[in-house]
């Protein structure tokens, strides 16, 4: 089973460069004017829990996958991927490499954490309509950043 798991940038975080805003829960909720992330401490009642604004557009899931270096892969996590050409007859490489670069999104229809291409023949990118997996995340993906913190690595050329 996977571990449920969101994380977030406190509300404000524009404002405090340099600071690691970024918090973990395992879920939020809305009071009618904030998001708030319940953070509780190691043997203590959620009435003594920490509790923090977030940024909401900045909220990502766990997708219950990590990468090559063993980072944990969230939603909106900018992802680059190494392959090499192999040739299919018999399996072995061409000496040609392949590096692409990804945005991890949630697709509802159909319930899966997939992989968005920044370069394609799509005006969106292509997307990867069979979801990510474990096995193919630590062989080929290395998290290289974020939409929020380096939204140069996705901008569209």
């Amino acid at each position: 089973m996977r571990e449920i798991k969101v994380r977030a940038k406190r509300r404000h975080w524009k404002e405090h460069e340099g600071w690691d805003n970024w918090v973990y829960s395992n879920g939020y909720y809305y009071d009618k004017t904030n998001y708030w992330f319940l953070l509780p401490k190691e043997y203590s009642a959620l009435a003594y829990a920490e509790h923090i604004i977030i940024d909401i557009e900045t909220l990502g899931e766990f997708t219950g996958c990590k990468d090559m270096n063993k980072v944990e892969i969230y939603e909106s996590d900018i992802l680059k991927a190494t392959s090499s050409f192999v040739r299919l007859e018999t399996g072995e490489s061409t000496g040609r490499i392949c590096t692409e670069i990804y945005k991890v999104i949630y697709i509802e229809e159909r319930a899966c954490f997939t992989t968005q291409s920044i370069k394609s023949q799509y005006p969106n990118g292509h997307i990867n309509k069979l979801g990510i997996s474990q096995e193919q995340m630590t062989k080929y993906y290395e998290v290289i950043g974020n939409i929020f913190e380096n939204p140069e690595l996705w901008e569209k050329e």
